[in-house]
């Protein structure tokens, strides 16, 4: 079968989970054998060969690329959004891709830097397609909303409000969605999103398969993503500080980098607890860090989706630490095959950190149920269900 896969951002400049996801799919259909190419953002158009795959670089035409974005000022990213949003330019671009290649099946994931015009114009193709959400930023341009600030006024504001509007139109003609979270579903639903297709919950896949292995509890924890305030990595560090002094032995571990790293690491370079340990690629967080700790934490201060750093520890036999905020807690059993605290409070997530020690007994326990958590999220069984819902036999 002939599949596009459609993804704002492809590497080498892939820097999210929606990113990791869409490779991962993008790599499993051609390891069975399907004929699958990619278009994605880019800062010219080009095709070019990437794992033996076609990519197709789209520039559409904008004010500055999309890969730029997060270099660019808040009033020009302003501007950039409503062109994305509005401008067929770059859907015009895939359409021809698409007309010339003549798809079976197409899937997209974030169409941000492409164009919003992009599910109209396949519709009008015929074409089986199924969108996939990863995010908040059909409602929310930057994607960020911080708990307990909800109706702050760069959440809500007139800016918002019309950008919402029109994103409710124009993914009102993806007649399939799909989302790794009920909690995501439900936060599209209730702001009046997609009232002819209700999105179905499809968790996030599986890549490969680990053994369960079972691993001694070793004082050790994880904080794998952004290092940045949003991600509630301050108070993490914060409250290992605070921990500290009645277990001495306990050690942090920071995989990742953000605008935050050398602020963080200038201010803690006396202790030797906390070790900052740069970005490592997804496919090797298994042996080069989930082998080695006890727990991945998950302290994030925004709405999160469905990270892919739970399913990624509980494949590696690794219990995880969440925040009530978002999707985060819903593969996460307090207790079971993990911990849940409540986002931003210092006090939980120091009486979690407490619970994890006290319970070390019955770590191998937990981290077999952690294991067991994605024993049926296979990329595979994903790809199945995926097709499934495309109507494609």
């Amino acid at each position: 079968m002939k599949i596009a896969v459609i993804t704002s951002l492809y590497k080498p400049f892939a820097r999210g989970g929606a990113e990791v996801i869409a490779e991962k799919v993008i790599l499993e259909l051609k390891a069975r054998g399907h004929e699958v190419f990619v278009i994605s953002a880019g800062e010219k158009d080009e095709l070019e060969k990437i794992d033996n795959i076609d990519v197709y670089r789209v520039d559409p035409g904008n004010i500055f690329s999309y890969i730029d974005i997060q270099n660019q000022p808040i009033w020009k990213r302003a501007i950039w959004h409503v062109i994305d949003q509005n401008s067929k330019q770059g859907s015009k671009k895939v359409a021809q891709i698409i007309e010339e290649r003549k798809p079976d099946l197409i899937l997209s994931h974030s169409l941000k830097g492409l164009g919003y015009q992009i599910p109209n114009m396949i519709q009008k193709m015929g074409i089986p397609y199924v969108h996939t959400l990863h995010d908040i930023q059909l409602s929310i341009p930057s994607g960020l909303i911080i708990k307990g600030h909800e109706k702050d006024f760069l959440v809500n504001n007139p800016y918002n409000w019309f950008f919402e509007m029109r994103s409710k139109k124009l993914f009102s003609y993806c007649d399939k969605i799909v989302a790794p979270s009920q909690w995501l579903i439900e936060f599209y639903l209730k702001r009046g999103f997609f009232k002819k297709n209700t999105p179905i919950v499809l968790r996030n896949p599986v890549e490969g398969s680990r053994p369960y292995v079972e691993k001694e509890f070793n004082n050790t924890y994880v904080y794998v993503g952004q290092i940045e305030d949003h991600k509630g990595i301050t108070y993490l560090i914060r409250a290992f500080a605070e921990l500290q002094k009645a277990h001495p032995e306990v050690r942090l571990k920071i995989v990742g980098s953000g605008s935050l790293e050398e602020v963080l690491k200038e201010h803690y370079k006396d202790e030797s607890w906390l070790e900052f340990a740069g970005y490592i690629p997804y496919s090797e967080l298994g042996n080069k860090v989930f082998d080695g700790v006890s727990y991945a934490i998950l302290p994030s201060l925004c709405y999160e989706n469905s990270p892919n750093l739970i399913i990624e520890g509980f494949m590696n036999s690794t219990p995880v630490i969440v925040a009530d905020v978002g999707g985060s807690a819903e593969l996460v059993r307090d207790g079971a095959n993990g911990f849940v605290f409540e986002c931003a409070n210092d006090e939980s997530l120091l009486e979690v950190l407490e619970r994890s020690i006290a319970d070390s007994n019955r770590y191998n326990e937990l981290g077999q149920k952690a294991h067991a958590s994605v024993a049926s999220l296979g990329i595979g069984s994903y790809l199945e269900k995926l097709f499934k819902i495309a109507g494609i036999k």
